[in-house]
């Protein structure tokens, strides 16, 4: 406050629990002493005076009588806002004229008071001549006590030894009375499961509910606060099955599921059934870079068409590799591409992660060269560092024709016994069936990306045994199935995966359980001597995955079993 102009104090103070009282004045309901005191002060008339005095006491505060006398009208107005008195003073005030602002400077000086603050503010009401104002700076209870109201004591904020020491009845009823903020339960009590018991008091008491069937003793918490989860009441308990394993590019992969829903772990196992006994699926990794595209806006579309050139020449690219590079140590830009609507740029940076999913590390590296960018074309705004051309978290064609994160293909062929005996289905009605479903069905529907069967269900549930992202499956989920005849007269199954957002370490893979997932599958953690290489490979299990549950559902719409099967083992008996 004491660097601020008396223009800079009044502005921060709207909309603050503080206020502005004149300290001649006393009482802001006192009118003779208002109107006599403001005479004297800014040589108006005693009946202008009156005005100013009537609008401040409108308000419950002097804040819009100081801020007409030293602001002048546009700045009353804009602290009046709708108070027609406060507009009333404003119109008056705007005859005055105006102060510099280096004569309305206000040297707020502290009284010793915590709760109040005394400055000097100047204003000019006639000739230019620059009369001193006094006034205070104090919170609403100060001038509740000129106004003969009842005050109630501020609340007194309480140490963490404190607050530790009273009761959990004691600190639900701080919160109910707004003197502890429960978000700031962990910091202040040091215990993270008690912070978690006292925020269920709160929460169920304030809403009327029981929260005893949603657990939350014997959990490691310090895992969740500032990483996972915020405003923690337990956790959801989910079951956790597995699939497999399944024979993958020469090694056996079990794969960890959770879900609820009833069928999609058995259909699943059979899928895997299915490619081990007919010698396995093997796996093709074609991509892998996490991408982050900043939305940049130039004065004319002229200045965007020589941002976009400027960008394709390599030794920018390169310039902007080394400000990216400088952020992390594994992540290494790949390649940018810029996008051009009308004045706007979308620059398309892609970037290895190694195991991490790299959303966080890209970003920082993309921020790094968007500076290095906007060093040399100072009038590039950024308006924002995701522009949605990324794309996270939302169908995109981009990614389904350019791929995000890891871009796999799984692949597997099925003897036609197997599809007999263990799918219960023939090869040619699963070659026609996909056709008609995945391919035409998909296609009429008008769907980017959704030519499978049902992808997303064992992407989900991967994702949720293991700490990925459950959001990131929109794109994860990118899939087309693809069957044909063999010569032989097997069949010939694909899955094809532009857009696997995954990761093995970071966000929820380090909690305990889902580590442990991880682990089961031999993919947790960084990769001990290639960076990255646990994230592919979970990647590949998840498009196996994928092509043992599209295998399987796939054969049971052609044998007809889907509905018999779900109300057999998908109904609560």
């Amino acid at each position: 406050f004491k660097q601020k102009t008396a223009y800079e104090i009044c502005a921060c103070l709207v909309g603050s629990e503080m206020c502005i009282r004149d300290r001649d004045g006393g009482a802001p309901n006192n009118k003779k002493k208002t109107k006599k005191a403001k005479a004297a002060a800014t040589g108006a008339s005693a009946d202008e005076a009156g005005d100013d005095g009537m609008a401040a006491a409108s308000m419950g505060g002097a804040l819009p009588l100081v801020a007409a006398a030293t602001m002048g009208a546009a700045a009353a107005h804009a602290m009046g806002g709708r108070n027609p008195m406060a507009r009333r003073m404003a119109s008056k005030a705007s005859g005055a004229s105006r102060a510099p602002a280096a004569a309305m400077d206000a040297q707020v000086r502290s009284s010793g008071n915590s709760a109040s603050a005394s400055a000097s503010a100047s204003a000019s009401a006639s000739a230019g001549k620059v009369k001193a104002m006094p006034f205070e700076v104090v919170p609403p209870h100060a001038l509740k006590a000129d106004c003969g109201q009842a005050v109630e004591a501020p609340p007194t904020r309480l140490s963490g030894d404190a607050l530790a020491a009273k009761s959990d009845a004691e600190l639900v009823a701080l919160i109910d009375a707004g003197a502890l903020a429960s978000h700031t339960l962990e910091a202040a009590l040091g215990d993270l499961e008690r912070a978690v018991r006292v925020r269920r008091a709160a929460v169920a008491g304030a809403a009327g509910a029981s929260l005893d069937a949603l657990p939350f003793e014997h959990y490691d918490y310090s895992k969740v606060v500032g990483a996972c989860a915020e405003n923690v009441l337990g956790y959801v308990p989910i079951p956790v099955g597995v699939a497999g394993p399944v024979l993958m590019d020469g090694r056996r992969v079990p794969l960890p599921m959770a879900t609820t829903e009833g069928c999609l772990i058995a259909s699943t196992h059979r899928g895997c059934k299915a490619i081990s006994e007919s010698g396995g699926a093997t796996t093709v990794l074609t991509n892998d870079g996490m991408t982050r595209a900043p939305a940049v806006q130039l004065p004319s579309a002229a200045r965007a068409g020589a941002l976009v050139a400027w960008l394709g020449e390599p030794a920018n690219e390169q310039l902007l590799r080394d400000a990216f590079e400088s952020t992390t140590r594994f992540g290494k830009l790949l390649d940018v591409r810029a996008t051009m609507a009308g004045r706007l740029v979308y620059v398309r940076f892609r970037a290895q992660t190694g195991d991490a999913m790299g959303m966080n590390m890209i970003s920082k590296g993309v921020e790094a060269a968007m500076a290095s960018l906007t060093a040399h074309f100072p009038d590039a705004d950024c308006v924002a560092l995701s522009g949605n051309m990324c794309t996270d978290k939302k169908p995109s064609a981009i990614n389904w024709v350019n791929g995000r994160g890891k871009s796999v293909v799984a692949e597997a062929v099925i003897k036609a016994d197997v599809v007999r005996r263990t799918l219960k289905s023939d090869v040619d009605a699963l070659v026609a069936l996909n056709v008609s479903k995945n391919l035409v069905g998909s296609a009429m529907a008008g769907s980017v990306g959704g030519f499978n069967a049902h992808a997303s269900n064992i992407v989900t549930a991967l994702y949720i045994a293991t700490g990925q992202d459950p959001a990131q499956n929109v794109e994860s989920s990118n899939c087309i199935t693809l069957m044909e005849r063999t010569a032989d007269g097997d069949l010939r199954i694909s899955v094809t995966m532009p857009s696997i957002e995954c990761a093995a370490l970071g966000g929820g893979t380090h909690l305990p359980a889902q580590r442990a997932a991880l682990e089961l599958m031999g993919c947790a953690g960084a990769h001990a001597d290639t960076p990255g290489a646990n994230a592919q490979q979970f990647a590949r299990a998840v498009a196996v995955g994928t092509l043992a549950g599209e295998l399987s559902l796939m054969s049971a719409l052609c044998a007809g079993h889907l509905v018999r099967a779900h109300m057999q083992h998908n109904r609560k008996k």
